[in-house]
């Protein structure tokens, strides 16, 4: 089996040096370079093209979740999956609307972390077990509270999703083949329906409520 190769964005020694010891038992894992800062991580991601980047929120030159943007926007075959102690609803929706395919905290077993990064190379988003309920949980409830049945066409999703992904009006244009000004009527019909007053706020109220993923 081709092992997983992975790249370790993280300032903190101490963090590298755990994760190499958790790692390097592990056949079917491999860890093929590390870096301090974010700008040092995308270089590094250039150069290796991993399967997988481990990430942490805060780094010294820029948040981890601009560079996971980065990654997803210039190696999208590439999956970043944050490590990072913050336990924060905020953070992990950011995360995901980062391109992130994973969110984890740094209190994880070595099988755990295992069992995640194979479930993220074959497709899955992976939520830290104890984030994954309280999310699941308070996404019912928005559900439930605010209204956000809406009834969206399937150009509106599409556009959602786009939305979701950090696209910019002229990049969903081209994604979806249609002219920047019909992307512009899909995307005041989607505030309107969700009743958000900007494009953040809309896909917020979105993931909270499960109409995108």
């Amino acid at each position: 089996m081709k092992p997983i190769r992975i790249i370790i964005v993280d300032d903190h020694a101490m963090v590298r040096e755990g994760l190499r010891t958790m790692l390097r038992h592990q056949e079917t894992l491999q860890i093929v370079d590390e870096a301090e800062t974010g700008a040092n991580g995308i270089e590094a991601v250039g150069k290796h093209r991993p399967d997988v980047v481990l990430l942490d929120i805060r780094l010294p030159d820029m948040s981890g979740l601009e560079v996971c943007r980065k990654i997803h926007d210039q190696f999208p075959e590439v999956n970043p999956v944050m490590l990072t102690v913050y336990e924060d609803e905020h953070y992990v929706f950011e995360a995901l609307r980062a391109g992130a395919r994973g969110y984890l905290l740094k209190k994880v077993s070595d099988d755990e972390l295992t069992l995640a990064l194979r479930s993220v190379c074959a497709g899955e988003v992976i939520v830290d077990p104890s984030l994954a309920g309280q999310m699941a949980l308070r996404t019912a409830q928005a559900g439930a509270s605010s209204g956000l049945a809406v009834r969206l066409t399937e150009r509106e999703h599409e556009v959602l999703v786009a939305m979701g992904e950090g696209m910019a009006n002229n990049a969903i244009a081209r994604h979806l083949h249609i002219s920047e000004e019909t992307v512009k009527t899909h995307v005041k019909a989607v505030l309107r329906k969700l009743g958000a007053s900007d494009r953040t706020q809309a896909v917020s109220l979105a993931l909270r409520a499960g109409i995108i993923r």
